[in-house]
């Protein structure tokens, strides 16, 4: 039971908490492997792989979870974890403008 909470949902401009970016992927890896190992760690609400302009992979994804404390657990587990022999890295999504 969870009684009434109230101003939680605040959108923050730079930092979403709830969002990861995976960097370092290997091209063979499929969206539906990737989630696969991210529902491992919570509830999966969007994912998505990056792919350049002619729908290459990059070998980066996005991955959006229910909540904050599911994506930080799986960054804690999922950092430095080799997909497929490739060592991916894994971070908070910072959603503001990138540099570069």
């Amino acid at each position: 039971g969870s009684s009434g909470s109230s101003g939680v949902f605040r959108y923050s401009t730079s930092l979403e908490k709830h969002k990861l970016f995976i960097s370092g992927l290997p091209f063979s890896c499929t969206k539906e492997e990737l989630e696969e190992i991210c529902k491992a760690h919570g509830t999966v609400k969007d994912l998505r792989l990056v792919t350049n302009r002619a729908g290459k992979p990059k070998g980066l994804a996005y991955v959006e979870y229910e909540n904050e404390s599911q994506a930080s657990q799986a960054v804690m587990k999922m950092d430095g974890m080799t997909i497929k022999e490739n060592i991916i890295k894994v971070a908070i999504s910072n959603s503001g403008p990138s540099s570069g």
